[in-house]
């Protein structure tokens, strides 16, 4: 059983209903039927969508191909300590660290969120 088949059993004779799954990937193009039991809806990065020979088209949304991009390029901007790392044309990450620099970053941008809006 995969994991989204162990959701859906909690689910299945509950008054609330199973919280849409939405999956951010690069093609939809493969998608097929089959998947919608596991995926609701796609958000794709390469706007490559076909039908298949049935003409079923997986649901789903294009939301361009630099996304994670300028995630990362506004976690650098808000952030005193990570400014130099956005060199204009392109960013600095770090292959071993980036993850945990990342998570820093967006801490800090929750906490400073959190005490502009006076959030405990």
């Amino acid at each position: 059983m995969n994991m989204m088949e162990e959701l859906a059993s909690y689910y299945k004779n509950s008054a609330l209903n199973i919280p849409k799954r939405h999956i951010y990937t690069r093609f939809v193009r493969d998608f097929k039927e089959f998947t919608l039991p596991m995926i609701d809806y796609a958000h794709f990065s390469v706007p490559l969508q076909t039908g298949n020979s049935n003409g079923f088209v997986f649901p789903g949304e294009y939301v361009g191909q630099y996304g994670i991009y300028e995630a990362v390029k506004h976690v650098y901007a808000k952030n005193e300590s990570m400014k130099g790392l956005d060199k204009g044309d392109h960013l600095l990450v770090n292959n071993r660290y980036f993850a945990a620099d990342m998570e820093k970053g967006i801490e800090k941008l929750r906490q400073d969120f959190r005490t502009k809006n006076k959030i405990d």
